[in-house]
């Protein structure tokens, strides 16, 4: 047996861990704007084994990243920010060789279907919109990790 699934009196298996439970320890940057987003997508994954970081902004992001591109294994990228388009945020990490591997998930509350399309074109994982459902949060991240 492998240690992941323990048999039961009628010899059916049970998992031993959650389907929802992450084998590693994901180190995953939000980048947003907004305090109440970020606080928002940390509340929704507390307790899920990711290890967040949080940039303020996509120029601030795009510096954590430069800093600290080995650590981060999924990016969580807002689109409408003041200080810079996260398209265009977008378009600087899929630019640079060294971050381009990290899959992005776009989050957005636009319903415009010509920026997700062009998100796609740029190389994004997937998106998620807001206002934020966990158990789609949880399993878009899944799938991208």
């Amino acid at each position: 047996m492998d240690g992941h699934h323990i048999i039961a009196e009628n010899n059916v298996e049970i998992p031993t861990k959650p389907a929802t439970q992450t084998t590693k320890s994901a180190n995953i940057l939000i980048i947003d704007d907004e305090d109440a987003c970020l606080m928002s997508m940390e509340l929704l994954l507390f307790g899920s084994g990711y290890n967040l970081h949080k940039a303020v902004g996509g120029y601030a992001g795009l510096e954590y990243l430069k800093e600290h591109f080995k650590e981060i294994d999924l990016i969580l990228l807002d689109l409408m920010m003041p200080d810079i388009y996260g398209l265009n945020v977008l378009a600087e990490i899929k630019q640079n060789p060294e971050l381009a591997k990290i899959p992005v998930i776009l989050q957005t509350g636009s319903s415009d279907s010509a920026e997700i399309e062009r998100a796609f074109t740029l190389g994004i994982f997937t998106y998620i919109k807001k206002p934020y459902q966990k158990q789609n949060i949880m399993y878009e991240l899944e799938k991208a990790l």
